[in-house]
């Protein structure tokens, strides 16, 4: 670079005035606009171009169910305990027995609900049933208690 010299007057009011040049082409100018933007027009939607509206589907209503809903409940039993022999081997055998007292099994499920591992709780195997709510005191008699409720630790206790 120059500096590594001795500059002589000239050349330092040369290389200063360069560099007062170059800071003032390169600072940020205050002048305002002189022209207004252009503003270019935008594309006007028409009448073709807008669907038509369309007609919702028609939907069908939900049928109303063949039974009230206070005549029949839902009960659940667990399928048995856990280290003790099975109660039922499937859902048949469970269905089979209520029917065999006269109770007259409406719908039947079967569903896994997590349950403590351990001797003594009901396995998660259980097994559902609709039944009418005049024959659901006969059902608890067996171990059988109402969805929703909190089941007994071991359906032979109830």
């Amino acid at each position: 670079m120059i500096f590594h010299k001795v500059l002589r007057p000239r050349q330092l009011l040369w290389v200063l005035t360069a560099a007062l040049a170059w800071l003032a082409a390169c600072q940020p100018t205050t002048a305002e606009p002189t022209t207004a933007p252009i503003v270019l027009p935008t594309a006007v939607p028409t009448a073709e171009a807008i669907p038509a509206p369309t007609e919702m589907p028609m939907s069908t209503a939900i049928p109303e169910p063949t039974l009230p809903l206070e005549s029949a409940v839902w009960l659940i039993r667990p399928q048995g305990i856990q280290c003790e022999p099975l109660q039922y081997a499937n859902l048949s055998e469970a269905v089979a027995e209520l029917e065999a007292l006269k109770i007259e099994i409406l719908a039947s499920a079967e569903e896994d609900i997590p349950q403590v591992q351990a001797c003594g709780y009901s396995t998660s195997t259980h097994y559902k049933v609709q039944i009418n709510t005049a024959d659901k005191a006969t059902a608890e008699q067996l171990g059988w208690y109402e969805e929703g409720t909190v089941p007994p630790v071991n359906p032979a206790d109830t």
